[in-house]
Protein backbone atom coordinates (compact mmCIF):
# COMPACT_ATOMS: atom_id res chain seq x y z
CA UNK A 1 0.00 0.00 0.00
CA UNK A 2 2.81 2.44 0.84
CA UNK A 3 4.34 1.98 -2.63
CA UNK A 4 0.98 2.75 -4.25
CA UNK A 5 0.68 5.94 -2.19
CA UNK A 6 4.23 6.94 -3.12
CA UNK A 7 3.60 6.40 -6.84
CA UNK A 8 0.36 8.37 -6.60
CA UNK A 9 2.20 11.27 -4.93
CA UNK A 10 4.79 11.28 -7.73
CA UNK A 11 2.13 11.12 -10.43
CA UNK A 12 0.16 13.94 -8.84
CA UNK A 13 3.22 16.17 -8.46
CA UNK A 14 2.86 16.28 -4.69
CA UNK A 15 6.29 14.98 -3.67
CA UNK A 16 9.43 17.12 -3.48
CA UNK A 17 13.09 16.17 -3.18
CA UNK A 18 15.01 18.38 -0.76
CA UNK A 19 18.78 18.22 -1.27
CA UNK A 20 21.76 19.94 0.28
CA UNK A 21 20.40 19.69 3.82
CA UNK A 22 22.60 20.27 6.81
CA UNK A 23 23.71 17.05 8.50
CA UNK A 24 22.01 18.36 11.64
CA UNK A 25 18.63 18.75 9.87
CA UNK A 26 15.69 16.87 11.40
CA UNK A 27 12.19 16.02 10.16
CA UNK A 28 10.85 18.91 12.24
CA UNK A 29 13.02 21.38 10.31
CA UNK A 30 11.41 20.26 7.04
CA UNK A 31 7.93 20.38 8.60
CA UNK A 32 8.53 23.87 10.00
CA UNK A 33 9.62 25.27 6.65
CA UNK A 34 7.30 23.47 4.25
CA UNK A 35 4.05 23.56 6.26
CA UNK A 36 3.65 27.22 5.26
CA UNK A 37 2.83 26.17 1.69
CA UNK A 38 0.09 23.63 2.42
CA UNK A 39 -0.93 20.49 4.28
CA UNK A 40 1.87 17.94 4.56
CA UNK A 41 1.45 14.18 4.30
CA UNK A 42 5.04 13.67 5.42
CA UNK A 43 8.36 15.45 5.78
CA UNK A 44 11.34 13.14 6.24
CA UNK A 45 15.08 13.51 6.35
CA UNK A 46 16.89 10.39 5.15
CA UNK A 47 19.38 8.99 7.65
CA UNK A 48 22.24 6.53 7.19
CA UNK A 49 21.33 3.21 8.82
CA UNK A 50 24.82 2.54 10.13
CA UNK A 51 25.92 5.94 11.43
CA UNK A 52 22.51 7.44 12.21
CA UNK A 53 23.64 10.70 10.54
CA UNK A 54 21.57 12.59 8.02
CA UNK A 55 22.48 11.77 4.42
CA UNK A 56 21.89 15.42 3.48
CA UNK A 57 18.56 15.03 1.71
CA UNK A 58 14.91 14.35 2.37
CA UNK A 59 11.41 14.34 0.93
CA UNK A 60 8.29 16.38 1.51
CA UNK A 61 4.88 15.19 0.34
CA UNK A 62 1.83 17.44 0.15
CA UNK A 63 -1.84 16.55 -0.07
CA UNK A 64 -2.28 18.84 -3.10
CA UNK A 65 -0.04 19.64 -6.09
CA UNK A 66 -0.74 23.37 -5.70
CA UNK A 67 1.06 23.33 -2.34
CA UNK A 68 4.10 21.65 -3.91
CA UNK A 69 4.08 24.25 -6.69
CA UNK A 70 4.09 27.04 -4.06
CA UNK A 71 7.04 25.40 -2.28
CA UNK A 72 8.95 25.26 -5.57
CA UNK A 73 8.74 29.05 -5.93
CA UNK A 74 11.87 29.29 -3.78
CA UNK A 75 14.21 26.62 -5.19
CA UNK A 76 16.98 27.40 -2.65
CA UNK A 77 15.47 27.97 0.82
CA UNK A 78 17.55 28.11 4.00
CA UNK A 79 16.61 25.13 6.19
CA UNK A 80 18.35 24.38 9.50
CA UNK A 81 20.90 27.11 8.76
CA UNK A 82 21.95 25.86 5.33
CA UNK A 83 20.88 26.69 1.80
CA UNK A 84 19.03 23.66 0.41
CA UNK A 85 17.64 22.88 -3.04
CA UNK A 86 14.08 21.90 -3.84
CA UNK A 87 12.96 19.90 -6.88
CA UNK A 88 10.08 17.66 -7.87
CA UNK A 89 10.83 14.09 -6.76
CA UNK A 90 11.16 11.47 -9.44
CA UNK A 91 10.87 7.71 -9.19
CA UNK A 92 13.80 7.09 -11.53
CA UNK A 93 16.36 6.09 -8.88
CA UNK A 94 13.97 3.78 -7.06
CA UNK A 95 12.91 2.08 -10.30
CA UNK A 96 16.52 1.66 -11.42
CA UNK A 97 17.50 0.25 -8.02
CA UNK A 98 14.64 -2.26 -8.07
CA UNK A 99 15.51 -3.32 -11.62
CA UNK A 100 19.13 -3.98 -10.70
CA UNK A 101 18.24 -5.75 -7.46
CA UNK A 102 17.92 -9.13 -9.18
CA UNK A 103 20.63 -11.74 -9.43
CA UNK A 104 23.82 -10.06 -10.58
CA UNK A 105 26.32 -11.22 -13.12
CA UNK A 106 25.85 -12.75 -16.52
CA UNK A 107 22.62 -14.36 -17.55
CA UNK A 108 23.85 -17.44 -19.35
CA UNK A 109 22.21 -20.80 -18.93
CA UNK A 110 24.32 -23.19 -16.89
CA UNK A 111 27.03 -24.75 -19.05
CA UNK A 112 26.41 -22.45 -22.05
CA UNK A 113 29.94 -21.09 -22.06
Amino acid sequence: MAAACEMMALRNNCKLFIGGLSYSAENEDLERHFAQFGTLVEAVVIFDRNSGRSRGYGFVTYTRPEAAARALQDPAPVIAGRKANVNMASGIRRAARQESAGAGGMHYPYGAM
